[in-house]
């Protein structure tokens, strides 16, 4: 579920490049601040409710706030909402797989508890980190070879 949240927040923040790039950094805050009365409430609701509740209720969210940001680059810009789902389209699959794996593997190895836990813990993320990547390397080859070219390069810096 988080990771779902991180794909949507991830697809907005592209708009956020984007604005800059055309010299309207601020309709970014803009948005943000028409959307805050709408997240407050909904946030001290859905927290009252449980993690799970959260989780759904930030999620809910972030499609309402790309909603937002779609009809913004639409009317603003002209540019198609489609565009952006082709630039996540390749991490869709990947992210949902490695997903269930994940959460599998919390399952099967609970509880998380002491030094024990912290090397499980290790593990999971490990397992995670790998099934990604071959996933994605499985689906799309060129992307994974990109992706891998940025981490090499922030890893130099």
């Amino acid at each position: 579920l988080l990771s779902f949240i991180q794909i949507v927040s991830w697809l907005v923040g592209i708009n956020n490049i984007f604005y800059s790039a055309t010299g309207r950094p601020d309709i970014n805050s803009k948005i943000r601040g028409i959307c805050i009365p709408l997240y407050l409430p909904v946030y001290f609701i859905s927290a009252s409710h449980g993690l799970i509740a959260f989780c759904i209720a930030r999620l809910f969210l972030e499609f309402i706030y790309m909603g937002i940001q779609l009809f913004a680059l639409k009317k603003l810009f002209n540019v198609s909402p489609f565009y952006l789902f082709g630039v996540i389209k390749p991490l869709i699959f990947p992210i949902a797989l490695m997903t269930g794996i994940v959460y599998y593997l919390i399952i099967l190895l609970q509880p998380f508890l002491g030094y024990v836990g912290l090397v499980k813990l290790l593990l999971v993320v490990g397992i995670g980190v790998i099934s990604y990547g071959l996933i994605s390397y499985l689906i799309d080859r060129t992307f994974f070879k990109q992706f891998l070219g940025l981490v090499k390069k922030v890893v130099a810096f």
